[in-house]
């Protein structure tokens, strides 16, 4: 049997370890497609340097869950910039911190833009 071939029958034969860790990070039917190809993608990548150490579903288990933790990790950091990124904010802000500055003299007044307040 092939590497491609052997690699393919263990993850058809350990898709449910996929299934379970990221229906744990993901609610979107979308999202939980992207993530089982990006567990199959990273598995295969990965597999070269699988020593059977453990089992293969170990293994599986925990490169899913890596992948599923990143996602979620890149997922809250666009949600951050997303909500963030309201111009009126970031003018009301800008206006805060100008007045702020104009109060202020020497590098204090340098200082303030760089500051969230």
């Amino acid at each position: 049997m092939s590497n491609e071939a052997e690699f393919l029958d263990h993850i058809e034969k350990n898709r449910g370890i996929i299934y379970k860790v990221i229906n744990l990070y993901a609610n979107d039917l979308e999202d939980k497609k992207d993530l089982y190809q990006e567990v199959v993608f990273q598995a295969w990548k990965s597999y070269a340097n699988f020593r059977a150490d453990s089992k293969f579903s170990t293994w599986l288990y925990r490169v899913s869950l890596n992948v599923s933790m990143t996602h979620l990790s890149k997922s809250k950091k666009m949600t951050t910039v997303k909500e963030n990124t309201n111009p009126a904010d970031h003018e009301e802000r800008f206006e805060r911190n100008l007045g702020i500055c104009i109060y202020t003299t020497g590098w204090a007044c340098r200082a303030v833009p760089a500051l969230s307040i």
